[in-house]
This record gives C-alpha cells, sequence and structure tokens, in this order.
C-alpha cells in the first residue's frame, strides 16, 4: 500500500522487482497509461533486464509527429492502423491508429 499522493516513477521499479522475485518471471510486460509509463519511466525500464512496456504517446508527442511529417495522416484513407519508425524512438515499435469519433 502506497499513500495516495505517491507518483507512478515511484512505486512501479520496486514492484516489478516482487514480481519478478516471487513468481520467479523472467519476463515482464507492462501495459500503463501516458502517466503510468511516462519517457522517464522508459529509461528506466529499458535498463531493467526482463521488463518490456506497452504505452501511449501524449497528445504533444503525437502533433509533433505528426508535423514532422512522421505519421502520413492521408495512410488512414486505406487503412485505420499502421506501424513507423522514429528517431527520437530508437528501439520503439510505433503503431499509429485512427479513432473515427475523435476525428
Amino acid at each position: 500500500m502506497f499513500a495516495g499522493n505517491t507518483a507512478d516513477p515511484q512505486t512501479l521499479p520496486p514492484q516489478i522487482e516482487k514480481l519478478q522475485e516471487a513468481f520467479s518471471l523472467e519476463s515482464v510486460i507492462l501495459v500503463g497509461d501516458r502517466g503510468m509509463i511516462s519517457q522517464k519511466q522508459i529509461a528506466t525500464l529499458n535498463e531493467t533486464t526482463g521488463v518490456e512496456w506497452i504505452s501511449a504517446l501524449k497528445s504533444g508527442a503525437v502533433r509533433k509527429l505528426v508535423d514532422a511529417g512522421c505519421i502520413q495522416l492521408d495512410l488512414f484513407d486505406e487503412r485505420k492502423l499502421f506501424e513507423f519508425a522514429d528517431e527520437d524512438y530508437p528501439n520503439e515499435r510505433l503503431i499509429v491508429c485512427r479513432n473515427p469519433q475523435l476525428a
């Protein structure tokens, strides 16, 4: 149990370690929201053996990729999902999907 004002970056690493030890896990995949798995957390997770993650970029980061032409909006005419790479996110798999309700 953590105090209500304790941020995820302080609680996540020790909890991962507890899971790995308690269940003898060689691999852990975290799925978290943008607040839980931030770019700062990603740096820590990338240094932790046996930990992978799935999360979402914050809207500002997505806008930057769109403005730089990394996300090609015209591709959404043919399909609603595509994968791409960007040098700002080395060794990361970036997948974009279109939400028609938000379009």
